[in-house]
């Protein structure tokens, strides 16, 4: 194993130098011991995970189609079965009308990227999800934080 020195090591920006772990990174770092028992962070329990049929399905998808694992821009198979979900539940849906993201926290900064200026106040529960209080601490920080009930 080489070792290098600190001395060695290319010097970063100040930006880079005060860069911590996130709230989520952190949660996420506990979550992942393997003495922990997790019912957060959307961590199932890997020995749950039916290997055996996600593998055959699998190797159905992509012996059917070589490009499935590749991304694509958009997905319009499933925006057509997500509008036909929606509308089975009496709701009007195009597929121009879904946006797809790839989780939680994208779509939420996205949101927050479309609807408020750096400044702009906030009011939000004081327990609420992680990524949402750290993604708003960067930008935004006139946050008004309200007790539940």
């Amino acid at each position: 194993m080489i070792r290098l020195e600190r001395e060695s090591l290319p010097r970063l920006s100040q930006l880079a130098a005060q860069i911590e772990l996130t709230p989520l990174q952190t949660a996420l770092a506990g979550a992942s011991r393997p003495d922990v028992l997790s019912f957060a962070m959307g961590l199932p329990n890997p020995q749950l995970f039916p290997a055996l049929e996600i593998a055959e399905a699998s190797q159905k998808v992509i012996a059917a189609n070589r490009s499935a694992l590749q991304y694509t821009l958009p997905c319009e198979p499933l925006k057509a079965k997500i509008c036909a979900y929606l509308v089975s539940r009496g709701l009007t849906c195009l597929p121009d009308s879904v946006f797809l993201t790839h989780g939680a926290q994208q779509g939420v900064q996205l949101i927050a990227k479309l609807l408020l200026d750096p400044g702009s106040p906030i009011v939000e529960e004081s327990l609420s999800y992680p990524g949402f209080q750290h993604l708003i601490g960067e930008r935004y920080v006139n946050g008004i934080f309200m007790a539940l009930g």
